[in-house]
């Protein structure tokens, strides 16, 4: 018999760099994947979010606590934008992560 498994996709746009994120679940509803993909294929910045997406995935197999690698926290530090006008979209991202409303 075949596992079940499901995945969600969300588009997002960071800093006007459009990206995508895919999170897949077991039949359980653990997070089995997490795709992360963010800029031109190539790009400095596309290779950074594989690179992410990657360990979060592996961290997760692992059996890290999700709620440990997908809460966002007070601690994190926010990175200076040139235009501070714009916010990036990271609680959607949270949001995809999480399957928080």
């Amino acid at each position: 018999m075949t596992a079940h498994r499901t995945a969600t996709t969300s588009a997002f746009t960071l800093d006007d760099t459009p990206g995508a994120i895919t999170v897949a679940r077991d039949h359980a509803g653990q997070i089995t994947l997490v795709d992360l993909r963010l800029g031109p294929h190539g790009s400095t910045t596309s290779g950074l979010a594989d690179a992410l997406g990657s360990a979060l995935t592996l961290a997760l197999r692992a059996g890290a606590p999700t709620d440990l690698l997908l809460t966002p926290s007070a601690a994190t530090p926010t990175l200076p934008t040139p235009r501070p006008a714009v916010a990036p979209r990271l609680p959607a991202l949270h949001a995809a992560l999480t399957g928080a409303p």
